[in-house]
């Protein structure tokens, strides 16, 4: 059952939506890899990030279906990283239970650690202070890691700063059926801020931190939306999106559902200040892609 028939259910309102799709779990669609998070299921990894050492300090910079806690706990110095993981060139296999996961138990929230079976480790490059891929599996998964070939670590290396942006956004506004729109901006600002309160970092490691946990969240809304409706990344925090549909859509029914979507990555309470906001209802191609692109 998708989220639309979910919140269908919950709501007990708008049946007419059931019929138009408004979200889809999109588990189908062929893999094309703009980023971390395609890339990640092209290889069935259930949960992947990367590892960059901005000013003497190692954090994540790009990930897939990790929480916030946990990327927030990521961080350590670079001595830390040298001392346990930068001497290897081959992946380095951490099972839980063993000597070999005590030094990277802290980087993982309480709800991870309980189903972590094991952590994998690669270094990217032979520079001084190069990126690190991290691999998690949990109990009951099992993968197997390729060959650290050069060929494998440029591929990832060539994921840092890929945000999971479409590239065929633009054909697809061209393309776009001159359908109704709803028009919405989901603010992420609120949650992303409320996610950093308490936490004790340098102000430039919590907004590379921030954008890191926002661009999750943009791939775990975009891969929900069925394939017919569009949603693009805007400023500030914030998800533009553009519903095609002929009946006009719940605020409060979509952001109960992207509320729950999200929850998987931030805490309840951080997930109670996402916004969802109407902006208007348009049948004007330029005028949507001029919303989506522009804001």
């Amino acid at each position: 059952m998708g989220l639309l028939q979910e919140a269908l259910l919950l709501a007990n309102k708008k049946q007419n939506l059931q019929k138009e799709g408004l979200f889809s779990k999109n588990e189908t669609n062929p893999c094309k890899i703009f980023g971390i998070s395609s890339w990640a299921k092209f290889y069935r990894f259930s949960h992947a990030a990367i590892f960059q050492c901005i000013e003497n300090t190692y954090v994540i910079t790009d990930a897939y279906m990790l929480d916030a806690d946990t990327i927030k706990k990521s961080t350590a110095t670079f001595d830390f990283f040298n001392g346990t993981l930068l001497s290897k060139a081959n992946w380095i296999f951490c099972v839980s239970g063993t000597k070999s996961m005590e030094p990277f138990f802290q980087f993982f929230s309480k709800k991870l650690k309980d189903s972590i079976r094991g952590v994998t480790f690669l270094k990217l490059a032979s520079t001084e202070k190069p990126p690190v891929l991290m691999l998690v599996s949990l109990e009951k998964e099992n993968f197997q890691v390729p060959e650290s070939s050069y060929k494998f670590k440029s591929q990832v290396l060539s994921l840092i700063g890929k945000k999971e942006t479409d590239p065929n956004l633009q054909a697809r506004l061209t393309s776009m059926e001159k359908t109704p729109a709803d028009l919405f901006i989901i603010s992420l600002k609120l949650a992303l801020e409320n996610e950093f309160l308490q936490e004790n970092l340098p102000q430039q490691t919590k907004t590379i931190l921030k954008q890191t946990i926002f661009h999750e969240l943009f791939t775990i809304v975009n891969d929900s939306f069925d394939k017919h409706h569009i949603c693009a990344k805007g400023e500030n925090f914030e998800i533009k999106t553009a519903f095609f549909s002929t009946s006009e859509q719940d605020v409060q029914v979509l952001q109960k559902m992207i509320s729950q979507k999200m929850s998987s990555i931030l805490s309840e309470d951080s997930c109670s200040k996402i916004l969802v906001l109407a902006v208007k209802n348009s049948s004007n191609t330029t005028e949507i892609s001029d919303f989506l692109l522009n804001g």
